[in-house]
């Protein structure tokens, strides 16, 4: 049976691999709340973690001289925040909740944790990262080129 927390994830192709037994290893994971409107992070600020959102919908933008240029909204079963995970620095883009907001947060933490005691499950995890990261590149550069 699917930990409370992470059983959602199999309602999205994105996390297709991950079995029951993987998503019961996701317990471990911090559930967190944000209200509408609020500030998630914000771009230069220091962290490890990433959010994989289980309701709501965020706004990831970027501060242009006093304006706002969003880079992408995210919504159910959509991460975001890995690259500080991923590489530790610092956050490139700000997130504000454009509703309320339930995620599961994963740092640093969580993956070393998986790392040492379910090595599968964290590959699992980055092969996910991997795939979507590529993915979101080659829409990037098929935009940039078309």
């Amino acid at each position: 049976m699917p930990s409370e927390k992470a059983g959602f994830l199999k309602e999205y192709d994105t996390y297709r691999e991950l079995t029951d037994r993987d998503l019961e290893m996701l317990e471990i994971l911090n559930e967190v709340t944000f209200k509408r409107g609020e500030m998630i992070f914000a771009e230069g600020n220091t962290s490890n973690a990433m959010y994989v959102i289980r309701k709501g919908i965020v706004k990831i933008f970027k501060k242009v001289q006093e304006d706002e240029q969003t880079i992408a909204v995210a919504s159910q079963g959509e991460f975001f925040g890995e690259m500080a995970l991923v590489d530790g620095s610092l956050r490139s883009a700000s997130v504000r909740a454009s509703a309320d907001v339930i995620a599961l947060r994963i740092n640093k933490g969580h993956m070393d944790f998986l790392q040492r005691h379910r090595p599968a499950v964290a590959l699992k995890l980055y092969k996910i990262l991997l795939r979507t990261l590529s993915a979101r590149l080659r829409r990037t550069l098929k935009k940039t080129a078309g």
